[in-house]
């Protein structure tokens, strides 16, 4: 069994126009060719990742409603609370600046 680690540097080596790691030579599993495959291969796993987060976010539940029609629905009261919480970091700030500034006055 081989076992990879991530504490290699892979080299390219253009007399044997492969990759070359510390770890092990492997001419036919580091070519350009099979690093493109890789890297395509990588792009379908993230798009079906994408699709099946999709589907599940917009599948509807027993109650007929989908995980995006809650977030939906609660988006305003969330708002809300965002907004006081904004409004209450400001005025700590205002209160902190004023005290700042009467201390250095002094």
């Amino acid at each position: 069994m081989v076992v990879l680690t991530l504490n290699y540097l892979p080299l390219y080596n253009s007399h044997h126009r492969c990759y070359v790691t510390n770890w092990h030579h492997h001419c036919h599993m580091f070519t350009k060719q099979n690093i493109k495959n890789m890297g395509f291969i990588k792009i379908l796993a993230v798009g079906a990742a994408v699709a099946y987060g999709i589907n599940y976010v917009t599948k509807k539940g027993p109650d007929g409603k989908s995980i995006i029609d809650n977030l939906a629905d609660e988006a305003p009261e969330w708002f809300d609370r965002a907004k006081k919480y904004g409004e209450l970091t400001l005025e700590q700030i205002a209160v902190r600046a004023q005290n700042f500034r009467d201390n250095t006055r002094r």
